[in-house]
């Protein structure tokens, strides 16, 4: 835990952390834009066009993870709402994170409640119960005449 505090507070965003700059464009561009400027840059950085460069591999990596992100629209929501949240975290460990929190906490999802018995109305809650107390009653009826059966009184 003590590792996970230290990193949140040392932790500085890198340029690397931008996808909108690594592909040179803006948050309002459209993806058919993101894929146009993904195309010129994977041109020009493609590892087997930079033999001499070592870390050519890792940013044409960098470049396709940034363009995955970017043109699909429920990742480019996460990735707009970490931007602009200020959280001292990379994207990545922000996604691993919610996801993790939001499979856990699965449970605690307020779920519509639905009749427990037939022929009533979720929206008349006095109907609702009064329809539970008669089933109450009618089951301790119930329960009472099976007894007196049982016990040889009828």
């Amino acid at each position: 835990m003590n590792d996970y505090i230290e990193a949140v507070v040392s932790f500085k965003h890198k340029p690397e952390d931008d996808y909108y700059a690594i592909l040179g464009c803006d948050e309002l561009s459209s993806e058919d834009q993101i894929l146009r400027e993904y195309r010129i840059r994977a041109k020009q950085c493609h590892p087997d066009k930079m033999l001499d460069c070592p870390d050519a591999v890792d940013n044409f990596r960098l470049l396709q993870t940034a363009k995955e992100v970017l043109c699909n629209s429920r990742l480019r929501n996460d990735y707009d709402r970490w931007r602009h949240s200020g959280i001292l975290i990379s994207f990545k460990d922000w996604k691993a994170k919610t996801e993790s929190g939001h499979i856990s906490m699965h449970w605690m999802m307020n779920k519509k409640e639905e009749p427990m018995l037939e022929n009533v109305k979720s929206e008349d809650k006095a109907t609702q119960q009064r329809a539970r107390t008669d089933a109450v009653q009618t089951s301790a009826s119930k329960e009472d005449l099976l007894r007196k059966f049982r016990s040889y009184e009828i």
